[in-house]
Order: C-alpha cells, then structure tokens, then sequence
C-alpha cells in the first residue's frame, strides 16, 4: 500500500501555514485534504465512489504502523503513536522538500554557489555570473578554502545546503 499527494498547495496563516491536496493511494485518487492552518484535525473529503470507511480504516491501519515518537517537556519524556494526520503531514513535507530540492538545482545551474569557511552561510554570486569554469578558477584565486557547489555531484550539493540551512534554524 504506497500514498502520495498530488496537486499541493501551501498558504500562509496567521498561525503558520496550510494546505490543499490530493490523497492518492496505490494511484488511485481517494481524498481531498485541507489544512486550514488554524490548529486542529485535517478535513479529509473522500472522493464520490470510494468507500470512506474503508479508506479510514486503511489510513489509520497506515498511521499505526509508523513507529512510535517522543518529546520532552520539562524533563519529561512523553511518548506517542503518530495518528492520520501526522501520516499525511509526512506525505506533504515530501513533497514540499521535493519542490524546494528543485528550486536549489534550478539556482545551482543559474547562479554561481560556494561555501568559504571565513564566512557563515552559502554564499552566491550575483546573476550576472553565471557558473563557468573561468569563474570557478578566479573564486579559487580569491577564496582557496571554498567549496563551489556548482562543480558537486547535485545531491552532495543539496546536501551541503541543506545542512547550511538546518544549521541557521
């Protein structure tokens, strides 16, 4: 049993963010899902035609089978079986990481992108330097410790900028 969703679309709110999606299960569309962003339950509309009580069923089977999580408060460990929500939130942050991973290759192949360890965070050159090798020898000239991101394998890439990124939250 494999779920996706499909068609996001992510808002702000004043409380944070929401959503609108597509549930699909083994590919077949089953579920409008809508987080208004305001705190509580996700509204999850099945599609005409599908069974809504099997489907339930079927997503919490799906949600119980995640392992169990934990938080601390106060010095206090408290743990937790994720529920139908968090199986769906899972599903959107993929695909929400799958649109920015995007976004970064898209950078990476318009904008030169270098890590100097002088300086915190990746630094970028304007648009108008395009990445190039001649630009790629004069930034070793200048900064002989960098990093240029551009001429990484994409995925070590978007690794180090993502761990950039974790680093500054």
């Amino acid at each position: 049993m494999s779920y996706t969703v499909k068609n996001l679309q992510s808002f702000r709110t004043p409380d944070g963010g929401g959503f609108n999606a597509t549930l699909y299960r083994d590919g077949k569309r089953i579920a409008h899902v809508h987080d208004a962003g305001r705190g509580g339950c996700y509204s999850i509309d099945f599609v005409q035609g599908v069974d809504r009580h099997a489907e339930a069923a079927l997503l919490k089977t799906a949600a119980d089978a995640l392992p169990q999580e934990s938080f601390t408060s106060g010095g206090v460990v408290t743990h937790y079986q994720p529920d139908v929500d968090m199986l769906i939130s899972g599903f959107v942050s993929a695909v929400e990481d799958a649109k920015q991973d995007k976004r970064l290759l898209k950078m990476l192949a318009t904008t030169c992108m270098f890590t100097d360890p002088s300086k915190p965070g990746i630094q970028m050159l304007a648009k108008t330097h395009k990445p190039d090798p001649i630009l790629f020898v004069k930034l070793r000239q200048k900064y002989p410790a960098a990093v240029i991101l551009n001429e990484l394998p994409p995925e070590q890439a978007l690794a180090l900028i993502k761990a950039e990124q974790n680093s500054n939250d």
